[in-house]
């Protein structure tokens, strides 16, 4: 597998709530734990699964306001789900954070 990334990814932690829209029409929330963020995307752990391609709305502390993604991936981690994400919100995504800025 290539990497696609254009931005370097920095791990950190720290709790994110995802909100989104099922393929059912339903509106679901969860919580998950980043890790790790740069500028353009990042990778969360999450309990259950979000279908490939879905629009999420993010809430975190490292993150502006109104954050939102799409999810790239989606795979199984240990007894949850590692989610892969790619900011859909223009410009910069992320809030100015100690630790957390790019290197490339």
């Amino acid at each position: 597998m290539s990497e696609k990334r254009q931005r370097t990814r920095n791990s950190t932690t720290g709790k994110v709530g995802l909100v989104w829209i099922d393929e059912a029409g339903h509106h679901l929330r969860e919580s998950g734990t980043w890790s790790d963020l740069s500028e353009s995307g990042g990778a969360l752990l999450l309990n259950r699964p979000i279908l490939r391609g879905t629009t999420v709305r993010l809430n975190s502390p490292l993150l502006c306001e109104s954050a939102t993604a799409i999810v790239r991936e989606c795979l199984p981690k240990g007894m949850g789900y590692r989610l892969g994400l790619e900011s859909t919100s223009g410009g910069k995504w992320r809030r100015d954070a100690p630790g957390l800025s790019d290197a490339g």
